[in-house]
C-alpha cells in the first residue's frame, strides 16, 4: 500500500467512524448529551484530519488544485483552524445548544440553519456557524483571503445564506451552515483526482468508499435549504434568583 493508498484508506475509515457515531448519536445523547455530542464532533474532526493527510500527500501532484475549488479549499482551512485552535470559532452548532449551561440557557433564541437541497436520509447534518468562516479569513496563515471568499460566497452560496441570515433579521452568530455537503462534495472531487491519477484503493473501506463516491450524484451547492430552529421557552432553566 503507497502512502497516498494509505491516507485514502484511512479517510476512508474516519467516515464510516463518523457515520457509526451519527447513527449511535440519538440513543447516546438519550443517556448522556455531552459524551454524544463531543463524540460526534470529534469523529468531525478526525475525518477532517484524514482529509489533510491526503491533501498534504497529493498537494504537489498535477491535476490536485485544492484551492481552485471552493469545497476542497474550505476543508482544507477549516481543518487547519481546528487543529490549532488558537481561537474560540467553530464550535459546532450541537456543542452550543448543548453546553455552557444547557439548551435552557437558550430558551426564545431562534437559529437559522442553512443546508443544501438533494440530500438523502440517513446524511447527517453538522452545523457551524457560517460567520466563523468569514473572521478566519483575517488570520496571518491564511492567503488570498478575498479570492476564497470570493468562491465560498458564489460556489458554496455563503453570499445567499449571508443575505438570508440579514433579511430574516438573525444575529451573524445564530447563523449555521451545513459542512456535510460541502464535505462530500470534496471527497467526491479527490476521489475523482485520485482516479485520474491511477490511484485504486486497496483496503475494504476504501473501495467501498471508492465505489461509492464515483456512483452518487454531484452535490449542487447553489440550492440552498433553510430552516429555523426555534429553542421553546418551556426549555427555560429556572431562574436561581431568590424573591425579596
Amino acid at each position: 500500500m503507497t502512502p497516498i493508498q494509505s491516507a485514502w484508506e484511512a479517510l476512508s475509515n474516519s467516515m464510516r467512524l463518523y457515520a457509526e457515531s451519527s447513527l449511535k448519536f440519538k440513543q447516546l445523547f438519550d443517556v448522556d448529551a455531552e459524551e454524544a455530542v463531543a463524540n460526534h464532533d470529534r469523529a468531525f474532526e478526525a475525518k477532517l484530519e484524514a482529509f489533510h493527510r491526503l491533501y498534504d500527500l497529493t498537494k504537489g501532484l498535477s491535476g490536485f488544485e485544492y484551492f481552485k475549488h471552493a469545497d476542497t479549499a474550505l476543508l482544507v482551512h477549516l481543518r487547519n483552524a481546528i487543529h490549532h485552535r488558537d481561537h474560540a470559532l467553530f464550535v459546532s452548532c450541537n456543542s452550543m445548544l448543548h453546553g455552557e449551561g444547557g439548551i435552557g440557557t437558550k430558551a426564545g433564541a431562534a437559529y437559522l440553519l442553512a443546508s443544501y437541497e438533494g440530500m438523502t436520509p440517513p446524511t447527517s447534518k453538522f452545523f457551524l456557524p457560517l460567520h466563523d468562516f468569514y473572521k478566519r479569513l483575517g488570520h496571518s496563515s491564511v492567503k488570498q483571503p478575498d479570492v476564497l471568499r470570493a468562491m465560498w460566497e458564489a460556489d458554496i452560496s455563503f453570499a445567499a445564506i449571508s443575505q438570508a441570515g440579514i433579511s430574516q433579521q438573525f444575529p451573524d452568530g445564530q447563523v449555521y451552515v451545513d459542512v456535510m455537503p460541502i464535505f462530500i462534495s470534496a471527497i467526491q472531487r479527490a476521489t475523482l483526482w485520485l482516479s485520474n491519477s491511477g490511484v485504486e484503493a486497496v483496503g475494504f473501506d476504501g473501495k467501498t468508499y471508492a465505489e461509492h463516491f464515483k456512483r452518487i450524484e454531484p452535490v449542487d451547492l447553489s440550492k440552498l435549504k433553510l430552516s429555523t430552529l426555534r429553542i421553546p421557552l418551556i426549555f427555560a432553566s429556572p431562574s436561581s434568583d431568590k424573591l425579596p
